[in-house]
């Protein structure tokens, strides 16, 4: 359908579509990679946030936002995830960690 808009995202299409498959699937495979981590961040740097690329943990900060902007800005591709480390972590899938960024 030409011209429509993909789960309310105005002028996103099929390639949109693509790129979200992408992210849901590296959210998903960075989350299993925390849980196997969390016994030990638990032990080190609970409370702090772990930014995940590639199913590693990349680096600690003290605020998401901070895990964030870093991700951000070594990971173009938005292929990074970011997790608070604590007790009784859950996945909320892929919607918890997703920000929709207009560019002008």
């Amino acid at each position: 359908m030409e011209g429509a808009s993909w789960q309310g995202i105005p002028g996103a299409g099929k390639d949109a579509t693509m790129a979200l498959s992408a992210k849901e699937k590296a959210i998903a495979e960075n989350y299993k990679a925390f849980e196997q981590l969390l016994p030990e961040l638990l032990r080190s740097a609970e409370g702090k946030y772990a930014l995940l690329h590639d199913r590693k943990l990349i680096e600690l900060f003290e605020t998401g936002g901070k895990a964030h902007a870093a991700g951000s800005e070594r990971f173009g591709d938005g292929l990074f995830s970011v997790q608070k480390v604590k007790a009784g972590a859950i996945s909320l899938g892929f919607f918890s960690y997703a920000r929709y960024c207009r560019v002008a």
